[in-house]
């Protein structure tokens, strides 16, 4: 059974690039091949879930809890509807995840003091254990996916993503 997975050479997404710049600015149409955006995306989010789910399993964890406890961790704590935002998630999601990892005693869920329909998530110390133990573990995973790849690269590769949520952002 042939790959799904997009074989992407580096200097031909570079020089289509630069091709689909130089038509749109001499309205030349179809001077240049656009890369299939859609295809690298899905394919480097399934390299991505595969390496959190290999850490969060044996935690009894799903990628999306884990999502939850990573960015609580990176915040300190927030309501259900900051993390959600943090993560592209929406409400509902991130709510039902809180509730499985309260149950876990990884999270600690309170109503705010000020407005009683917010809940506040935290982390407990055996979630801030557990979380940081998981990043460790996706960490490395990270470090072998980009292995080879030239600081130079990694600095592109990171613009490049900065630039099309910018671009995709001044659309909407």
């Amino acid at each position: 059974m042939p790959s799904l997975r997009p074989c992407v050479d580096a200097r031909r997404v570079a020089r289509d690039s630069q091709n689909v710049s130089d038509a749109s600015t001499n309205d030349a149409p179809h001077a240049g091949r656009v890369p299939d955006l859609g295809a690298l995306q899905v394919a480097l989010r399934r390299s991505v879930q595969s390496a959190i789910r290999r850490h969060s399993e044996p935690h009894g964890l799903t990628v999306e809890e884990f999502a939850v406890l990573n960015a609580l961790r990176a915040r300190g704590s927030g309501s259900v509807t900051q993390v959600a935002r943090a993560l592209n998630y929406d409400s509902t999601s991130v709510s039902r995840s809180a509730f499985r990892l309260t149950e876990q005693g990884l999270l600690n869920s309170e109503r705010s003091s000020t407005d009683r329909r917010v809940v506040v998530l935290s982390l407990t110390d055996r979630g801030d254990a557990a979380v940081r133990e998981m990043v460790e573990g996706v960490d490395d995973v990270y470090r072998q996916l980009l292995a080879g790849a030239s600081p130079d690269d990694l600095e592109g590769f990171v613009k490049t993503i900065e630039t099309i949520r910018t671009n995709f952002q001044s659309m909407e």
